[in-house]
């Protein structure tokens, strides 16, 4: 069968329009696999970096939380102000002379506190075994006072009136640490950061 010329150079046009738009095909999938393996590289080494953050923050962490020891106070029948008072007078003292002034304090909550003191010692001394209390520089690192529950009270008032009484009562967090330990712990912490940061 004989084709005229003019429709042999129209299909010979036609394939290698074809062959075009398959080679252009290729390229667009080409193209796309090696977007999508780069990004799946980028989002790996970011995964890969967090998680080393993450495992060095946690070890920090577990390292602080040996020298900490806390006690709690729960509902103690005493208003949070009159507890701040004498909360704000140890915070930041060594546990030997936060225990001598809380000894010979008139208020009413320092009995209260100078019993907290004394639980967060012996949760320190329960902790580390082998070590003696006075040989470690142990000093009040926090203790914060939040409001607990409150009892409302009536009492008679003139004209068949009644006044509100509010018994407050309160929460005591205190937290004991280690100087010296604290010392260090916070010049291996600066040691791995230049190390993590000359690495990058």
């Amino acid at each position: 069968m004989n084709l005229h010329p003019h429709v042999l150079s129209g299909l010979t046009q036609g394939t290698e329009i074809k062959q075009q738009k398959q080679q252009e095909q290729h390229l667009r999938q080409h193209r796309q696999e090696h977007r999508h393996r780069q990004q799946h590289h980028q989002h790996r080494h970011r995964q890969n970096k967090m998680g080393k953050r993450k495992r060095l923050s946690a070890e920090a962490r577990k390292e602080e939380l040996k020298t900490i020891s806390y006690a709690k106070l729960n509902n103690c029948p005493t208003s949070p102000r009159k507890m701040r008072l004498v909360a704000d007078m140890i915070r930041g003292k060594k546990a030997e002379n936060a225990l001598n002034l809380l000894k010979f304090s008139t208020k009413d909550a320092s009995k209260k506190l100078e019993k907290l003191l004394l639980s967060a010692l012996s949760n320190w001394q329960a902790k580390n075994e082998g070590q003696r209390i006075e040989d470690q520089e142990l000093f009040v690192k926090e203790i914060y006072v939040d409001s607990a529950r409150q009892l409302k009270r009536m009492r008679p008032a003139p004209q068949g009136r009644g006044y509100v009484i509010r018994k407050r009562s309160n929460h005591v967090t205190l937290i004991l640490d280690n100087k010296s330990a604290n010392q260090v712990t916070e010049q291996t912490e600066t040691e791995t950061e230049t190390q993590t940061e000359t690495n990058s």
